[in-house]
């Protein structure tokens, strides 16, 4: 027999990140909510809904601010680091940091290529960019950045 002045336990809500159980009191929460649970070391991380299973799984970002609702049962999520993409001479690259430089594009090219010139393929209009090797770059764009390596400059011989 329950008494009916005792509070009503609030209800759990569960959800999976990377195979791991948490639980919530909320019906809702938000990314940002999920990722302050998780290990630090995987806060910095991206977050995804992952519906479906097997071969059929599909993998939706989830920004920060996003609301998920907790309500239909358990939700599964992973946590992946970020993957920047661009390329140099038509290779892809990748690149765990948003931001980098030229120098350290560089150091990425075959040695043969790494005393090049590095440029930043124009969009449109724009002209290409010369990129010296202390030259910050972003690679947080919606399509990957081209870059193109030109040997060094010679002067005629006579």
């Amino acid at each position: 027999m329950t008494d009916k002045h005792e509070p009503e336990k609030p209800k759990e809500y569960s959800y999976f990140v990377n195979d791991e159980k948490y639980e919530s009191n909320e019906a809702e929460t938000t990314g940002a909510a999920i990722k302050a649970k998780l290990p630090e070391a995987k806060r910095a991380e991206s977050l995804f809904l992952v519906e479906g299973h097997g071969e059929h799984r599909k993998y939706h970002p989830v920004q920060d601010d996003a609301k998920v609702s907790l309500k239909d049962g358990p939700k599964y999520f992973v946590t992946q680091q970020e993957e920047y993409i661009y390329y140099v001479d038509g290779v892809k690259y990748d690149s765990a940091q948003a931001h980098t430089t030229g120098a350290i594009i560089k150091s990425k090219l075959p040695e043969a290529k790494r005393g090049y010139a590095l440029y930043e393929e124009g969009h449109g209009n724009e002209p290409d960019k010369l990129i010296d090797d202390s030259t910050s770059i972003t690679l947080e764009k919606h399509r990957p950045k081209r870059f193109y390596t030109a040997p060094p400059a010679t002067a005629g011989v006579a």
